[in-house]
């Protein structure tokens, strides 16, 4: 069942796994979109299939000082039988006018290999420190430059 939010945050990041941290984790799908959902047994839990037509944002892990890097990202195509065909005309056209829209009030820097937005670029200018990868009991892989 898909469940609409008013809030994509959760209280507790995974890969930070403390209090007072946060991660984001949701989709965006169109009112009329495709949206499957498959269960994992093993860990009891429902997931949204990579065929349906939603973008994904998750990650941006934050503990106060450290921000991970997240993903915004679709798939623009689904593999049925041994072929692989294009999603929905209708969809992709939606999805490419997300990203449009977003690209426009972000900075691309060439560094990290992502987009920042300006608050998240302040907040590095002021000492915070992006991560382009976590592992529990590591440390991060932190990022320089933007």
């Amino acid at each position: 069942m898909v469940v609409e939010l008013d809030s994509a945050l959760a209280e507790e990041s995974i890969r930070f796994n403390e209090p007072g941290t946060c991660s984001v984790r949701c989709f965006l799908a169109q009112t009329n979109g495709d949206v499957r959902m498959k269960f994992i047994a093993k860990q009891n839990h429902w997931i949204i299939d990579t065929d349906s037509e939603v973008i994904e944002f998750s990650g941006c892990d934050f503990d106060g000082n450290v921000l991970l890097i997240g993903r915004f990202y679709f798939q623009n195509d689904v593999l049925i039988g041994d072929g692989i065909w294009s999603k929905r005309a209708e969809f992709l056209r939606w999805a490419g006018q997300i990203f449009r829209v977003t690209k426009e009030t972000m900075r691309y820097s060439t560094p990290l290999e992502a987009y920042v937005g300006k608050d998240a670029e302040q907040w590095w200018r002021n000492g915070g420190k992006f991560t382009a990868a976590m592992w529990p009991g590591r440390q991060p892989v932190f990022e320089e430059e933007i």
